[in-house]
């Protein structure tokens, strides 16, 4: 098995994939993965941790919720009841961490330098761009100002030209050639995490998302002086399962640690 990390949710893509077109799969690798996220490494407030710890980084939008999101929906479709109720919970923890993504967007299209892998560069948008796209936007959250959000960002990125080396490849770095930020196991190729910033270009092309007038965003909504959509955590309801979960959780969390 993969590291107790993110890396659990690669394997489990792999094998949902063979789901999808009806191969023999190791159930472990699948079943594991999401329960360890969905009923341990979850945090609270949208975000998980990246296994046992949490850190503030970006790996809830460069990996987790879209991984997470489409294994539930493949899984859905499958047939397998698994995880069937907490497949709408994980779509409401994939909305709440659209909603601060796109709070995290400077009135200038810059974003918080915070956490490991930045060289993924816009790709820490990863998670908004396929909320987007999978109509996954929480209800205060217009499609097109999250176009105009992602436009401010994608400025940013291409107004400064050093992101390109002399032959056109996307140099390391966060905004620039920025060796220094790149942690030892960061190459060429984890720039290109990158392309992940445009999945919304899958969306139709009569969809508001394109179509609708310009929304401004909400730190430049705030910046500006103009109203805002108030903030709001989100919470899930602490019903009796969910608490015994809890307590669950906090055990396996003694195990675990017990066993490492």
């Amino acid at each position: 098995m993969p590291a107790e990390t993110n890396w659990l949710l690669f394997a489990a893509m792999i094998e949902v994939f063979l789901l999808s077109v009806n191969e023999k799969i190791v159930k472990t690798r699948l079943f594991d993965a999401v329960d360890k996220f969905l009923n341990i490494f979850y945090v609270g407030d949208g975000m998980y941790g990246d296994g046992l710890h949490f850190h503030l980084d970006y790996y809830n939008s460069y990996v987790i919720h879209p991984m997470l999101t489409d294994i539930l929906e493949t899984l859905d479709k499958k047939g397998i009841n698994k995880f069937k109720s907490l497949y709408p919970i994980q779509k409401q923890r994939c909305q709440r961490y659209a909603e601060l993504l796109e709070r995290m967007i400077s009135p200038t299209g810059t974003w918080p330098v915070i956490g490991r892998t930045l060289s993924c560069k816009i790709g820490v948008f990863n998670a908004l761009s396929y909320a987007a796209y999978k109509s996954l936007l929480p209800n205060n959250l217009a499609p097109e100002q999250v176009r105009c959000a992602l436009n401010s960002v994608l400025q940013t990125f291409l107004s400064n030209p050093n992101n390109f080396d002399s032959n056109g490849f996307l140099t390391v770095g966060l905004n620039g050639e920025q060796k220094d930020i790149a942690e030892d196991y960061i190459s060429s190729g984890s720039s290109y995490h990158a392309v992940t910033f445009f999945i919304a270009l899958g969306i139709p092309d009569n969809d508001n998302f394109w179509r609708g007038v310009d929304v401004p965003w909400t730190s430049l909504r705030a910046f500006s002086g103009d109203t805002v959509v108030l903030d709001k955590a989100y919470d899930e309801p602490l019903s009796k399962k969910v608490k015994i979960l809890k307590s669950l959780k906090k055990f396996r969390r003694k195990i675990w640690v017990l066993k490492k």
